[in-house]
């Protein structure tokens, strides 16, 4: 399947430290299935490598809609939103709600997990 050596070949260069590579390869096998959440989160975790987290706060939202049980992604999102701030650098209020509301999902999935979070 193409979409699978798209997505292959993106995980040799975020191992390689390729990043950009790899979200050129992530994007090719999206082009083919929109809905191929393994590449969704792959490429959030490549555009938090390369330290754009609106567009890696896109991707892990649109993996955690496509495959609800992909935990990391939960957790990477609720570490965004934890660690947004507004433009005077005080925490966001709502997106502190909205990281509650990925981590309650996480304590309820996965609660012999959830103390080491």
């Amino acid at each position: 399947m193409r979409k699978q050596k798209f997505l292959e070949s993106g995980d040799r260069y975020f191992s390689q430290g390729k990043y950009r590579e790899a979200a050129i390869q992530y994007s090719n096998a999206l082009q083919i299935d929109s809905r191929f959440a393994r590449a969704h989160y792959q490429l959030g975790q490549t555009y938090l490598k390369l330290g754009d987290g609106s567009r890696a706060f896109q991707e892990l939202s649109r993996s955690v809609d496509l495959a609800p049980d992909n935990y990391r992604a939960h957790i990477d999102l609720a570490n965004l939103l934890v660690t947004a701030r507004n433009p005077d650098g005080s925490p966001n209020a709502d997106y502190m709600k909205q990281a509650r509301v990925h981590l309650d999902l996480l304590h309820e999935k996965q609660p012999e997990k959830s103390g080491s979070l």
